[in-house]
């Protein structure tokens, strides 16, 4: 996403505590944060080439991310702001709210990006379980053809993580 200086001094605002900070993150958290809540690789070197400092490492993602990663990991900072730091980010809630707007509205060519880095690439268990949840409301006949496509989902997300290209399956 193409960041005007206006948006990242809006950014740096709202979520640089101290210069190079962001938050109350430590490198270790702000790695695990990202990974956990967001899971983008936060460390990859893709992110570094403006520096290593986490608010540098934040600012060089969301210009190279599109506009719907870039306000969804704003958000999710956002929260966890409102969260441990609740009266300054009462305090800066007009610059995150104008930020909001400004990423919102832009047009479509300043919008794009690149997918962002995974920081995992395995099985998103709460999507499956989810999903296994809602058929328990079918009727026999359609959950019975729903689960044998779940299965099916499930068995090539699994094959992706232990290479399916070198997979042996015994039949007894």
């Amino acid at each position: 996403m193409k960041l005007k200086i206006q948006d990242l001094r809006l950014f740096n605002l709202v979520f640089e505590s101290d210069p190079g900070w962001i938050l109350d993150f430590s490198n270790r958290t702000l790695s695990a944060f990202f990974d956990e809540e967001l899971n983008i690789d936060i460390d990859d070197e893709c992110y570094k080439e403006e520096g290593t400092s986490k608010a540098k490492r934040v600012r060089c993602l969301l210009k190279q991310v599109d506009r719907e990663t870039a306000l969804r990991v704003l958000d999710t900072l956002w929260r966890y702001k409102m969260e441990t730091m609740p009266e300054q980010a009462e305090q800066s809630r007009n610059d995150w709210l104008a930020l909001i707007s400004r990423l919102k509205n832009t047009d479509a060519d300043t919008a794009k990006g690149d997918r962002p880095v995974q920081a995992w690439h395995g099985v998103d268990w709460p999507s499956l379980i989810a999903e296994m949840n809602e058929m328990k409301s079918l009727s026999p006949h359609p959950r019975g053809f729903r689960f044998e496509a779940w299965l099916a989902e499930l068995f090539r997300a699994l094959l992706q993580i232990v290479g399916g290209d070198k997979l042996i399956i015994p039949f007894c």
